[in-house]
């Protein structure tokens, strides 16, 4: 049985640094980053996902957060505030 994958992403807005954490720990984890133009700008794969910190050096606006495991995603989104 496979749990819906949940996770919060805070502080939201953010200066540019995030902490991703997830409802349980994932294997073979992908966190992508993308600008609304769909531009990917961070991308890691985890072995064992729970929580990370990820750094962004973007300029100010909106970017998606999504994680992916398997063929699974899920995905909300980043207010970057410099």
């Amino acid at each position: 049985f496979f749990q819906p994958i949940a996770f919060n992403l805070y502080p939201n807005p953010s200066d540019g640094t995030v902490q991703l954490q997830l409802n349980q720990s994932y294997q073979n984890a992908e966190i992508v980053v993308s600008d609304l133009a769909g531009r990917m700008i961070f991308s890691k794969v985890y072995e064992n996902l729970q929580k990370a910190q990820i750094e962004l050096n973007e300029a100010s606006g909106l970017y998606s957060v999504s994680v992916k495991v398997g063929d699974k995603v899920v995905s909300t989104t980043l207010f970057i505030a410099r």
